[in-house]
C-alpha cells in the first residue's frame, strides 16, 4: 500500500491530498495539546514528539500532491480521479480494424506492428499520439538483450537514455498492476518499460525476440509485430558491449520515421501522469556512465562480444 500511495502522490491523484488534509488536522490537534492547562509532561511529549512530526509530514504530503495535481491538470485539462488512473477497456467488437504503425528504418527496411487497444487502451492512445507527432523519429535500437531489443534516444548521453520520456508517464496496464491485460509477451510482442512503482515510460518501447510470460507481472504489452521480425532478429544480432549488465549496441539501427494507420478510427488523447525522476534505472550514474564513455573512446580495452 505504501508504494501505491507514493505513486499517487507523485502522479497527482486527489486521494493523498484528502488523506494529507485529514492527517494535518490530526497533527494540529495533537500539537495543540501543549496549550492545555495544566499541560502535563505526557501531553507535552505527545504534542512535540508526535504532533509536530505528523504536521510536518502531512504538509509535505499535501504539498507534493497539490503540485502534481496542478501538473496533471496542465497535461490533461481536468482534475485527476480520486484514486484510480486506469482507462476502461474497449468493449468487444468496438474497433473494426486494429491500428498499425510502421517503423521506417534509416537503412530502408521496415517493421510493421499492430497495436491492441483491447489489451492496453491508454498505452495505445499514448503510442499513437507520440508516433504521429514524430517523437520516435531518430530513435535507435540501442539495447540488444537476449529476449528483446529496446529503443533509446541518441540525443541523450549513453546510459541515460534507457527511459526516454515525452514529459509524462502513463498508468501501467499490466496484470501485475491489477489490469486485465491478457497479452503474454510472446516473441514479436511490443511492450513498455516501467518507470517507478506502477507507471510506464511511454517513450521506452521494446520488441520481444523470445517468449517471456513473466514480464506480464511487471510491464504492459500493447501490440505485436506483423511484418519484419526478420529485421528485428537482424538488429538483435548486432555487435554489443555489456555495461553495468545492459547490452548496448555499438552500431545502433535508427528509426527515420513512423507511419500511423488508424483505418478511420478516432482514438482519444491519452491520460497523462506527471513525470518523475524516480525511475527503475535511477542508479545508473557515476561509474556506469564513465564506463560507457570509456567503451566508446577505447573499445579494445573493454572488448566486444556478439549476441548469442
Amino acid at each position: 500500500m505504501s508504494l501505491r500511495l507514493f505513486e499517487y502522490v507523485l502522479s497527482g491523484a486527489l486521494f493523498p491530498l484528502f488523506l494529507g488534509s485529514l492527517t494535518l488536522a490530526f497533527g494540529l490537534l495533537l500539537w495543540n495539546l501543549r496549550k492545555r492547562e495544566p499541560a502535563g509532561q505526557t501531553l507535552l511529549l505527545v504534542a512535540r514528539g508526535v504532533g509536530l512530526p505528523v504536521v510536518v509530514l502531512s504538509v509535505v504530503l499535501c504539498s507534493l500532491s497539490a503540485v502534481h495535481t496542478l501538473i496533471y491538470v496542465r497535461l490533461n485539462g481536468s482534475l485527476p480521479p480520486f484514486l484510480d488512473h486506469s482507462v476502461p477497456g474497449y468493449a468487444p467488437g468496438t474497433v473494426e480494424h486494429l491500428p498499425e504503425v510502421t517503423f521506417n528504418l534509416e537503412d530502408g527496411r521496415e517493421i510493421k506492428a499492430q497495436l491492441n487497444p483491447y489489451a492496453a487502451p491508454n498505452t495505445v492512445h499514448s503510442f499513437l499520439e507520440l508516433a504521429e507527432s514524430g517523437f520516435f523519429d531518430g530513435f535507435v535500437f540501442r539495447r540488444l538483450e537476449t529476449k528483446l531489443i529496446e529503443v533509446g534516444d541518441p540525443k541523450l548521453p549513453l546510459m541515460r537514455d534507457l527511459l526516454p520520456g515525452p514529459g509524462y508517464n502513463v498508468h501501467g496496464e499490466f496484470a501485475g498492476n491489477g489490469y486485465p491485460n491478457w497479452m503474454k509477451f510472446d516473441r514479436g510482442d511490443i511492450g513498455l518499460a516501467m518507470q517507478f512503482g506502477f507507471t510506464a515510460a511511454p517513450g521506452a518501447f521494446f520488441i520481444m525476440t523470445l517468449d517471456s510470460p513473466s514480464y506480464t507481472e511487471t510491464m504492459p504489452a500493447f501490440g505485436r509485430i506483423v511484418e519484419g521480425m526478420g529485421t528485428v532478429d537482424d538488429i538483435r544480432s548486432g555487435e554489443i558491449v555489456t555495461i553495468a549488465g545492459i547490452a548496448v549496441s555499438l552500431d545502433p539501427v535508427a528509426i527515420s520515421s513512423v507511419t500511423v494507420e488508424t483505418f478511420g478510427e478516432d482514438y482519444p488523447a491519452p491520460i497523462k501522469l506527471p513525470d518523475t525522476a524516480l525511475r527503475i534505472q535511477v542508479a545508473m550514474i557515476g561509474d556506469w556512465i564513465a564506463e560507457a564513455e570509456a567503451v566508446v573512446d577505447n573499445r579494445e580495452v573493454h572488448g566486444l562480444k556478439r549476441n548469442q
